[in-house]
């Protein structure tokens, strides 16, 4: 029994291995991302800025609760009592600290009620919030989100997974996201399409902003999902259902969808296809185009 027992774990120790140089592969000779790509989608999707792709996942710093005056503090106590789901939320202090690797970021703390008190002021700073494209190799498939038609922002509308980042000690004893944006991702992806995914050998890690919402946003560009979980898939209150692409239709989808798109959730998309569709397999076709000749296309339409 043992034997079996130690065989059977080498065996999966192998496959690991094997599907981990397989994505480095893939990554330095099939994936070559398009040139000004984040110019690209920026002139097409103007309400959408690109920070850019980068190698590590940012590190987060909160340095302490938002500090409200009283007028902002008496509004939200009069808010928080009407709000079924107070969720706490991270708002970021100044910019991104780009240059350094990880990028840092700096924010406040604060609940949904004191949010929206900003918000109404138009002193909302840039909220933090993290997301995925997801995709099932073995089916071929792209796995999007249909918005709400009760969602605050974008309702009845394409989108992928994704939400806000929920800080640690909000709420007493309560752990949330930790410091850490995959976790935020890994979150929601979970509670939005019932899929786990991992983030070991992360995908490619999008920053990006929707300026309408000031949302800033962290985005794994292509965490994969088996068939098994791709089958298993349901949406939550938060959507209307699980939209699942084709790789073959994912051209009509761009051009002429059904539903609008939510503007950063197509820009997340074509970030994707830009770096050549991480976690889509070995050099993947959507109908006959390669990832980067499909974003080409796109584009040429859009711009």
């Amino acid at each position: 029994m043992s034997s079996i027992i130690v065989e059977s774990l080498v065996k999966l120790g192998i496959t690991r291995i094997f599907d981990f140089l397989l994505k480095i592969i893939i990554r330095i000779f099939g994936n070559k991302s398009v040139e000004n790509w984040e110019a690209t989608i920026e002139r097409a999707i103007p309400d959408v800025k690109i920070y850019g792709v980068v190698p590590e996942e940012p590190k987060l710093e909160l340095v302490g609760p938002y500090q409200p005056t009283s007028e902002q503090q008496n509004a939200a106590d009069l808010l928080r009592p009407t709000i079924e789901i107070n969720d706490p939320h991270a708002m970021l202090v100044d910019d991104p600290e780009l240059l350094h690797s990880p990028v840092k970021l700096r924010a406040n703390t604060l609940d949904y009620a004191l949010l929206e008190v900003l918000r109404k002021e138009q002193k909302q700073k840039h909220i933090v919030s993290a997301g995925a494209v997801i995709v099932c190799p073995k089916a071929r498939m792209l796995v999007l989100h249909h918005r709400s038609k009760n969602s605050r922002t974008f309702p009845d509308r394409i989108h992928t997974t994704g939400g806000a980042y929920q800080p640690p000690n909000v709420k007493p004893g309560v752990d949330f996201d930790s410091l850490s944006l995959k976790s935020t991702a890994q979150r929601e992806v979970k509670e939005e399409t019932n899929a786990v995914i991992a983030c070991d050998g992360s995908p490619p890690m999008l920053l990006a902003e929707e300026r309408s919402t000031r949302f800033f946003q962290f985005v794994l560009l292509g965490a994969d999902i088996s068939v098994n979980q791709l089958n298993s898939l349901h949406e939550n209150w938060e959507g209307e259902g699980i939209v699942k692409v084709e790789f073959d239709e994912l051209r009509s989808l761009l051009v002429s969808p059904p539903k609008p798109w939510v503007p950063s959730g197509k820009a997340h998309v074509l970030a994707w296809l830009a770096q050549g569709a991480p976690g889509a397999g070995w050099f993947p076709k959507f109908g006959k185009l390669s990832p980067q000749e499909l974003f080409v296309d796109v584009m040429s339409l859009s711009t």
